[in-house]
């Protein structure tokens, strides 16, 4: 009996330990933000690229820090969410654009600071 319990124990901690999608069905949330450009000219189109991931992802935001923001709303069986947002800035200086995932588990944060010249 103890070797069964001890069996049931190690295949508990396994399995609790263990964050694949494909065998707890739980995928953990994860968020990066990036820009094909660190700098730009005024009214230049800059792309940023989100890549996300999640159980139960269902929503990007981006602040792209002009007062302009976007967001991009997934299925409710989402787990990964990647694509690209372009935003033009009408006026020169330094921007921290601001993202974040959000699933039903909590919200992941990333930014990148581009320049408009």
């Amino acid at each position: 009996m103890k070797k069964l319990s001890l069996l049931i124990a190690a295949l508990a901690t396994a399995t609790a330990a263990c964050l694949d999608d494909s065998i707890t069905g739980t995928r953990t949330l994860d968020f990066s933000l990036t820009a094909d450009n660190a700098s730009a000219a005024v009214g230049s189109n800059v792309t940023f690229r989100y890549d996300a991931q999640g159980t139960g992802l269902s929503l990007i935001r981006i602040d792209w820090g002009d007062g302009m923001a976007d967001s991009v709303v997934f299925p409710s069986a989402t787990v990964e969410g990647a694509g690209d947002l372009a935003h033009a800035f009408g006026l020169a200086g330094p921007y921290t654009v601001r993202g974040e995932a959000v699933t039903f588990i909590g919200t992941a944060r990333d930014s990148v600071t581009v320049t408009i010249n």
